[in-house]
């Protein structure tokens, strides 16, 4: 009888130790807010993304679209509470939230800083990329204008800036793609009129 029970103790100990080790593992590969990736592994599966993409290139054409996104007018949120960033993180999150109702479930999407995001399509047209872009902004928009946290001085300064890169062959590093990406961002930030 002893034995077992020694058998059954040793199986729930390897058991909690399994779901700790997965636990930790997924742990250090998202985001502690958003449960999105981070963006050490974003990098990561891009780049695997990239060279599984287009090393099959002789059975079909594959494009890969990076979205990188920033919040415009942020800091006024946490500028505006003081010290207290509670409303920008549930901001954050419910932006995280917008990016996962508008992807499909095979895209990549992280929160590479602050209040930035990168989103990696596969096989998607421009159309359905701006068309996407346009319902993750009105979404957020939706939650910006009914928050009961938000100020109007401050839901006139929030929005979405967005850079896109689209790649049609497998010469560009993961870097240098998120970088494109980026660098659009900036100059969609800048034709808006969008503040940090």
């Amino acid at each position: 009888m002893l034995v077992y029970v020694i058998l059954a103790l040793l199986v729930i100990l390897v058991v909690v130790q399994e779901l700790r080790v997965r636990h930790y593992k997924k742990k250090s590969q998202t985001c502690d807010k958003t449960g999105l990736l981070n963006d050490a592994v974003f990098r990561k599966k891009l780049k695997s993304r990239i060279k599984r993409l287009f090393d099959e290139r002789e059975q079909a054409p594959h494009s890969l679209c990076v979205l990188y996104f920033d919040l415009d007018g942020f800091k006024s949120v946490n500028d505006h509470k003081e010290g207290d960033h509670t409303l920008g993180d549930e901001l954050i999150i419910a932006f995280a939230d917008c990016l996962l109702a508008n992807v499909r479930s095979d895209d990549l999407v992280a929160r590479v800083g602050g209040d930035e995001f990168a989103v990696a399509m596969t096989d998607i047209h421009s159309r359905q990329v701006t068309m996407r872009i346009e319902q993750i902004r009105a979404a957020f928009q939706e939650i910006v204008s009914t928050h009961p946290g938000l100020v109007p001085e401050v839901v006139g300064k929030l929005g979405v800036s967005v850079g896109i890169r689209i790649v049609k062959d497998g010469n560009l590093t993961a870097s240098n793609i998120i970088k494109e990406a980026d660098k659009a961002m900036k100059a969609d930030k800048a034709k808006r009129g969008g503040a940090r």
